[in-house]
């Protein structure tokens, strides 16, 4: 994942496919530098700086990189892909040593404990500045000389961080077995968390909470394309009175049928309504009742 460091924005991601099946090259630089690479193909001659964990950095790629105008910082353990030599051992706090390349910056820090970074060989990453710490006797705050390259890193690193944090809130992920649903679902959180850095970005409430947006957003989908109810038609008639079908005794010629033919041919009915005091065809083929009813008026 490559993201803001100061927002979180998520710019770009990359799904991991798992191990390489049988047959298949391995990456040319190895899985960590192949990321790195393919996640700022985009940012080639643009003099950005990028920041990343110990499993992604090395000098080869840092070299790579700076010939493509990005400069990449990470921190590094002595035995992993350091491939610079520093000749003494750091004992006091505050105590630093540097070593060069034409395109590579390495330095090593003794805080609580040693700290390796190596950089791009830039101006701004080469001096010094002051921190805060803590001492463990009495907890008073004292200064501590650090290189800039180390606190640039530690005010810069947090991007991908902040991002999962809020990715990690109100999630809507489920478990299941099909993998795809739960990519889809993760897809639409990081769409939420870009939409939600734009708003506190480009609106003026900063203060937002997060469950809040994600509510109203959820609650204008829901109600986006929804279908009111059909309404009655204005000239239907209903009545007030109610009108219940009863069974007589004996046939009576239907009252609405006689209104459309002659009283020899209209049809008969045991069916009465004592409201209208008439008969009524009410069967599977006719319903004279629901027509002749409804225009009774009140």
């Amino acid at each position: 994942m490559r993201a803001s460091s100061g927002s979180g924005y998520i710019y770009q991601i990359e799904l991991y496919p798992g191990k390489l099946q049988p047959g298949t090259a391995p990456p040319e630089h190895g899985l960590g530098a192949s990321i790195i690479e393919r996640l700022t193909d985009k940012l080639v001659c643009q003099q950005v700086s990028v920041y990343c964990d110990n499993f992604f950095t090395s000098k080869p790629l840092i070299e790579r990189l700076f010939k493509k105008g990005i400069y990449l910082v990470g921190t590094t353990k002595k035995t992993l892909g350091l491939m610079v030599h520093f000749p003494r051992k750091l004992t006091e706090r505050g105590e630093m040593q540097f070593r060069y390349t034409d395109s590579v910056i390495g330095v090593h820090w003794k805080d609580s404990k040693d700290l390796m970074v190596l950089g791009a060989n830039v101006a701004s990453n080469d001096g010094r500045t002051i921190v805060k710490r803590r001492r463990k006797e009495d907890g008073s705050q004292m200064d501590v000389t650090a290189p800039q390259l180390m606190k640039d890193y530690n005010r810069n690193m947090g991007g991908v961080d902040r991002a999962d944090q809020m990715l990690s809130l109100y999630q809507v992920d489920r478990k299941g077995h099909r993998y795809y649903l739960r990519i889809f679902l993760d897809v639409i959180e990081m769409l939420l968390h870009n939409a939600f850095v734009c708003f506190k970005q480009n609106t003026a409430h900063k203060k937002t909470p997060y469950l809040k947006f994600k509510t109203a957003v959820a609650r204008a989908l829901m109600d986006f394309g929804q279908i009111a109810p059909p309404s009655l038609p204005q000239t239907q008639h209903v009545p007030s009175v109610m009108h219940i079908p009863t069974l007589s005794l004996k046939k009576a010629r239907c009252a609405e049928c006689r209104k459309v033919m002659s009283s020899q041919l209209c049809h008969q009915s045991k069916f009465f309504c004592s409201t209208c005091n008439v008969n009524l065809c009410l069967n599977d083929k006719r319903n004279c009742f629901m027509s002749y009813c409804s225009e009774i008026k009140d």
